[in-house]
């Protein structure tokens, strides 16, 4: 082996040791209880020494050899059996207490209490008390929805659609104004949005004043499904800025909503960027259009948390109309998570409930003050939705649900962790 050779070492195995480990036992000079590790100065100059920089590290081969996990096991057993005899001698505890524990720790402590995960977690249904007499009011409730709501809302929808085809064909043939035009198909698009929300026998209440046309013009809401659109569009034309999906999704957006001036973009896409933010500075500009309508968050959220505003909207110096929508989850959970889920069998299980349940509240339109930033001002507008619709603000980016931690990243805090483990044994 040449003594320029390096290789990784990797404190992911180190898993494998310290899970062999022998119980601590507590003596009158060491006591290894969480109150203690907390307090104690060793873990904050831990966490110091490994949060203060990311650098590559690298092992020579004959270190390694030096640093076998078999040898640095027997290593940190034999010198924890001794400290155990002999009390004066606290190293190895000390390495354990201040290096290995906190690190499990913040783990444990991230799945106890993980906030951003929790965001986008349905609500875990509580299964019956089953005994003799709920067992027949089960079996007719869900006869009840799935024999006679479901082939009746599927019905209603699919006549729905078909019925929009063939009038919005019809105006395109006979109808050659453009302005007469365009006010009927948005006309019917909001007859449209009002059939969905009957074929799942949608009850909303609004609250507040409602919308109207106007320049320069922002509506802003918490979202938690494809179904916001709908109960908002169903009392007024928008022109919403969504992603373009594919699918049955993607012909509702490309081939009817598209009538309503909607504005779509491709999220990986980083061109989209500029050319949406030119769009809509240009359908700001216009009075003939529906006023526009935006989900900050970006993506679908569970109606219990509020996630970071994306600040776009609210850079382009337009009036911004918060609205606050909250479902009610005792006949149906109306939050749809894209990634285990698809659109047609999340229908499906909204479809197989009882009913869609929701007050929408729109809210006195805001203005950014002198000096706020466009930040500041996402935020402000963010807490009036949360204080309405009962949503805890939380400050996570939605878009972290789409990406994972690079393999390079995992491998810089591994040659960190490495680097201040072994520094700490050679000592």
């Amino acid at each position: 082996m040449k003594e320029n050779d390096k290789s990784l070492f990797r404190f992911s195995d180190m898993r494998q040791v310290v899970s062999n480990l022998p119980t601590p036992v507590e003596s009158s000079k060491v006591r290894l209880s969480r109150r203690t590790l907390n307090r104690s100065n060793a873990i904050k100059k831990a966490r110091s020494e490994v949060f203060s920089s990311f650098q590559d590290f690298a092992v020579n081969s004959d270190e390694q050899e030096q640093l076998s996990f078999e040898k640095l096991q027997d290593e940190l057993e034999n010198n924890l059996l001794s400290d155990l005899e002999e009390p004066k001698q606290l190293s190895i505890v000390k390495l354990v207490s201040s290096l290995v524990i906190p690190f499990f720790m913040e783990g444990i402590e991230d799945m106890v209490d993980d906030s951003f995960t929790k965001c986008f977690q349905r609500k875990k249904e509580v299964p019956w008390n089953w005994n003799f007499y709920l067992f027949v009011p089960w079996v007719i409730g869900a006869t009840i929805r799935y024999v006679f709501l479901f082939p009746l809302r599927l019905f209603c929808l699919i006549l729905s659609t078909l019925l929009l085809i063939i009038v919005l064909c019809s105006i395109q043939l006979f109808i050659r104004n453009a302005t007469t035009r365009n006010s009927i198909i948005q006309r019917c698009l909001v007859l449209y949005a009002s059939a969905w929300i009957m074929s799942l026998s949608g009850v909303v209440r609004y609250h507040g004043t409602r919308p109207k046309k106007g320049s320069n013009k922002i509506f802003v809401a918490n979202h938690t499904t494809m179904l916001d659109f709908a109960i908002l569009l169903q009392i007024h034309p928008f022109s919403v800025l969504g992603q373009l999906h594919g699918g049955l999704v993607g012909l509702l957006q490309t081939h009817i909503l598209d009538k309503l001036h909607c504005v779509w973009f491709h999220r990986d896409d980083m061109r989209d960027r500029e050319l949406v933010r030119k769009r809509l500075k240009e359908h700001l500009k216009q009075e003939d259009v529906p006023p526009l309508l935006i989900f900050p968050e970006g993506t679908c959220v569970n109606n219990e948390y509020c996630v970071m505003f994306k600040k776009g909207a609210f850079e382009l110096d337009a009036t911004i109309y918060p609205v606050a929508i909250k479902y009610h989850r005792e006949f149906s959970d109306a939050f749809w998570d894209s990634k285990s889920e698809g659109f047609l069998q999340y229908l499906f299980r909204l479809m197989t409930s009882w009913a869609l349940v929701c007050d929408v509240y729109f809210l006195p339109p805001e203005t950014k003050q002198p000096e706020e930033t466009p930040e500041a001002f996402a935020a402000r507008v963010k807490r009036l939705i949360c204080q309405k619709a009962g949503l805890v603000d939380v400050p996570w980016d939605g878009y972290m649900k789409h990406f994972r931690p690079s393999e390079r990243f995992v491998e810089k805090r591994r040659h960190l962790i490495a680097r201040v483990l072994q520094d700490q044994l050679h000592k």
